[in-house]
């Protein structure tokens, strides 16, 4: 059934993704109807989320602090991680970074080990009990490329999220 929301919702989209934490669901990126999307002050930007609290069907947005992921944010995956979410990737992004709800902080997690191609549109899932985020897939347009390999990201211990 579809809900009956309140409050300052999102805009219509595609290309985006959701992570559910505690009661809160998570909007992250994604295309509007035309094929772009430009953040507005009526919109999220990189340090800002739609957020549906799903007890009371009300919309809000929420800041963050910290640096956020920059640049087209669709065809990213958001995968929740413990307190938090990983967001990999995306259009034109070779970047992870690393939103912890609790801290309300943003963190870009630096790779170590092979080159990992900039990709949308790819799969992303958890091992939480090992701090793995498992990639596979996706495209990358500018190439004109598409991929059939599978990452296996490890999260770094350090970090309060993890």
């Amino acid at each position: 059934r579809e809900l009956q929301t309140s409050g300052d919702h999102p805009s219509r989209r595609f290309a985006h993704s959701a992570v559910v934490y505690e009661n809160d669901m998570y909007i992250y990126g994604g295309l509007d109807r035309l094929g772009a999307f430009e953040p507005s002050p009526q919109r999220e930007d990189g340090n800002s989320m739609f957020c549906l609290n799903l007890s009371t069907c009300s919309w809000s947005v929420k800041k963050f602090k910290g640096r956020a992921p920059s640049g087209q944010t669709y065809g990213a995956t958001c995968v929740p991680m413990k307190n938090g979410m990983v967001v990999a990737l995306g259009h034109g992004n070779t970047e992870i970074y690393v939103l912890n709800f609790d801290e309300q902080r943003w963190k870009k997690i630096y790779l170590v080990g092979d080159d990992l191609l900039g990709r949308m549109y790819h799969s992303a899932s958890v091992f939480p009990d090992r701090d793995v985020v498992v990639l596979f897939g996706g495209q990358n347009r500018k190439m004109n490329q598409e991929f059939h390999d599978t990452y296996m990201l490890h999260m770094i211990k350090e970090d309060p999220i993890l």
